[in-house]
């Protein structure tokens, strides 16, 4: 985001948060994805070419390289006959098919001894975590935040019930101050009325 030729920093509040769960943590996230979607796009595709099907073989399953453009390919979408489930068309085979569901459960490569269910597990995993430490944060937040204007209404809070006590009582010490400036006004007079000779 700019503002002409400054980039807005953004440090805090909602929109510095989306922002920096986009930048992140959905980066890391979305590479695991993506490396997800790829590993099982080509793994798929690999086996599925080998099939037979009464159109012939050779047919990819997905389309795409990524988790955001993975999609079941255009042939297949339009023509479902193109699926194949055998390597060699025999009628009840279903070992194409069978393969292609284990995959899940074999490693990815030589190199990496991970299978696409562990890898989808750990994004899983990672995803649950953030979102537990997101709720976490939060709810820590909202205890700060209560605590903080429990303490504000501690300082500065009115209880208005005892406040109007207490003006009732400042009234009543007002009111009794008034008649006993009266009575000495009243025998200041008195003591001024006396005659000469009488004090």
């Amino acid at each position: 985001i700019d503002k002409g030729d400054d980039p807005l920093e953004l440090e805090s509040g909602e929109l510095a948060g989306i922002v920096q769960a986009r930048d992140r943590y959905m980066k890391e996230v979305r590479a695991s994805l993506d490396h997800v979607a790829s590993v099982l796009i080509d793994r798929v595709n690999e086996l599925h070419r080998q099939g037979w099907t009464p159109q012939g073989s050779g047919y990819d399953f997905f389309e795409g390289d990524s988790a955001g453009t993975i999609s079941v390919a255009y042939v297949i979408k339009n023509n479902p006959g193109l699926v194949a489930t055998s390597y060699d068309g025999t009628v009840g085979d279903n070992s194409l098919a069978n393969d292609i569901a284990a995959l899940s459960e074999q490693a990815i490569s030589e190199d990496d001894r991970r299978t696409i269910n562990g890898l989808y597990d750990s994004v899983v995993a990672v995803v649950g975590t953030y979102s537990r430490t997101a709720k976490n944060m939060a709810a820590n937040q909202q205890l700060i935040c209560e605590n903080l204007d429990t303490k504000r209404e501690s300082i500065v809070g009115v209880n208005l019930d005892e406040e109007m006590v207490k003006l009732s009582q400042y009234q009543q010490s007002y009111q009794a101050a008034a008649r006993m400036v009266k009575v000495v006004e009243s025998l200041i007079q008195t003591v001024i009325d006396l005659p000469a000779g009488m004090y």
